[in-house]
């Protein structure tokens, strides 16, 4: 673990060091690098290395490095549990634009002080203004949070139980796959944005032949990303057939309107298929400019749900693989702004948000709930955010009832 830590330490000084740096100005530097490949922060892509604020890059002709990442740290006090802090995440992120058409990417996670993971890792090569090949570690397009989850762009700590347990975020595989966007309604109107994945798929079966999906996690154990419990490694596949992952999405300032699939065999010997279907949704009174600029009209609404089909024989019955898994979450957000104006305490763009969100989750016959109340501050508009919520935790069906309410905070910023 120390070796790889100093690697990526050693990495960020070689940088640094052997890149010669071009005397720029902030604005004249995003402009630069500014192009398709740069990922919308709305849609199928990660926003951060995009966001002005970052520290300038390293640049050599065409050749241009940035360095950037972000941070949480949480505190959480549960029934039926100790209190207790956690350094949750640190992510360095790397960006390097190779040459004029072609961008890498790659996203670091440290878990808990130690545990180290790639997030991801790929290659973008614009074919096309509008289109781009995909191909390495890859965040699979299976609903929005999926995509955007970092700690400092979402509203609560935790993520949704529907974006635990049905799509196991952070969901991603080695593959390969495209991405663009359309305007079949002119450049003015709304963008059509889609990206495919084909990969190994979801590992629902172990190198013993025990079962990786079950009531209790849902699909959670079946992600490729990690090492199998029997012997699997990292991104090993287990059967011969491939996962094929998509999401079409509608977006306009405003809203934006996703619909995702996934399908492939999970077991051993390829013979049984997984299929999901995911629909999110995010809307606020930007899409109707007749609503106004009252202080009750700064508000945004989300909605993520999926549904997913586990085919089963007479041994995925017998082990408890359950056939269907589905769930949703509602969040609600209604933003204060603060009136920073770069001085004092509060940055321009500065704000406090009030929170609810209701989500649930059914694990053929075994079901979670749970419902939540929060606020936030964010000092300086998008980057650090310091969260406030409760949650209040329900059991259902066949699933054992345990008192588990919480009460959560947490900081996370970019950097």
């Amino acid at each position: 673990m120390k070796l790889k830590l100093l690697w990526i330490s050693g990495l960020a000084m070689a940088l640094q060091a052997g890149l010669p740096s071009q005397e720029k100005g902030r604005g004249e530097a995003e402009e630069t690098i500014d192009s398709f490949l740069l990922p919308d922060p709305q849609g199928a892509g990660r926003p951060r290395l995009g966001m002005r604020g970052l520290l300038p890059g390293y640049e050599s002709g065409n050749f241009q490095i940035k360095v950037g990442g972000y941070f949480d740290l949480e505190f959480r006090d549960q029934e039926n549990a100790k209190k207790r802090f956690r350094a949750h995440r640190f992510v360095p992120l790397f960006e390097g634009q190779v040459s004029e058409k072609i961008r890498f990417q790659a996203e670091v996670e440290i878990e808990d002080g130690g545990e180290l993971d790639i997030e991801f890792a790929h290659v973008d090569w614009e074919l096309h203004e509008r289109l781009a090949l995909r191909t390495g570690i890859v965040l699979l397009p299976l609903g929005r949070l999926n995509l955007l989850h970092d700690s400092p762009i979402r509203e609560f700590t935790d993520r949704p139980l529907v974006d635990t347990l049905v799509i196991p975020t952070t969901l991603r595989d080695a593959g390969v796959g495209i991405h663009g966007r359309l305007s079949p309604f002119g450049e003015d109107g709304p963008s059509l944005n889609f990206e495919g994945v084909l990969h190994g798929g979801f590992r629902g079966q172990d190198k013993d032949g025990s079962y990786l999906i079950d009531r209790s996690k849902g699909l959670r154990g079946s992600r490729s990303s990690g090492a199998s419990p029997a012997g699997y490694k990292e991104y090993e596949d287990n059967n011969d057939g491939f996962g094929v992952t998509g999401r079409l999405s509608l977006r306009d300032p405003g809203y934006e309107v996703g619909l995702s699939f996934y399908r492939g065999a999970w077991d051993n010997t390829g013979d049984l298929a997984l299929s999901m279907v995911a629909l999110d949704a995010e809307f606020s009174p930007a899409a109707l400019p007749s609503l106004g600029n009252s202080l009750f009209a700064d508000w945004v609404f989300r909605f993520e749900g999926a549904m997913s089909n586990v085919e089963r024989d007479a041994g995925a019955r017998a082990g408890g693989v359950p056939g269907k898994i589905g769930g949703w979450y509602a969040e609600w957000g209604w933003k204060v702004p603060l009136g920073g104006e770069g001085k004092g305490l509060f940055e321009q763009g500065s704000r406090l948000t009030f929170l609810l969100r209701h989500g649930r989750v059914d694990l053929s016959g075994a079901g979670f709930e749970r419902t939540t109340l929060g606020l936030n501050l964010r000092p300086n508009q998008d980057k650090t955010v310091f969260k406030l919520e409760y949650q209040w935790n329900r059991e259902r069906g066949s699933a054992a009832g345990v008192a588990n309410d919480a009460l959560v905070l947490s900081v996370a910023t970019y950097f």
